[in-house]
């Protein structure tokens, strides 16, 4: 395959892995326009889309379809994502706090920064905020068990 031509680069493994996320997220679009439209692709045989079809209609899709579209609804109409960092990934919203904290943030305080709306300061769903809630207080509980213990080995 021509991705073979480049396998002793030393970016190869970083091109691969593009485009292999590329195509999956492409082919992934284009399945779920078949889907909607209810019509063959010229690129797709008959039997692979009749799998589909028999695929789509049975129940173990139909939860797991459901399931997502619960999961990705907001309450809050901030759109179909449960984090409100954009386009931007996770690490660069880290990194950016801790550049602003000057140490390197505590998992909550990352997961804080990337659900929480500036504008209203809370967070974008209940359901962040009461994983948010119930990671303090788990928190709380485990350093208040461990104090006063020492950290002598036996």
């Amino acid at each position: 395959m021509w991705f073979d031509e480049c396998k002793d680069d030393e970016h190869a493994h970083e091109i691969r892995r593009v485009v292999e996320f590329q195509g999956s997220s492409r082919l992934k679009g284009m399945t779920f326009e078949i889907r909607k439209n209810g019509k063959q692709s010229v690129w797709l045989s008959k039997e692979v889309y009749d799998g589909l079809c028999a695929y789509w209609k049975c129940n173990k899709f139909k939860e797991k379809s459901a399931l997502s579209k619960t999961n990705r609804a907001s309450p809050l109409e901030v759109g179909s994502s449960a984090h409100c960092g954009g386009s931007i990934p996770h690490s660069e919203h880290r990194r950016r706090l801790a550049e602003e904290l000057k140490r390197e943030p505590m998992i909550d305080e990352s997961f804080a920064r990337t659900r929480s709306r500036k504008k209203y300061q809370s967070f974008v769903d209940e359901k962040s905020e009461e994983a948010y809630e119930q990671y303090k207080k788990i928190l709380s509980k485990i350093q208040s068990s461990t104090k006063g213990e020492g950290t002598q080995c036996d």
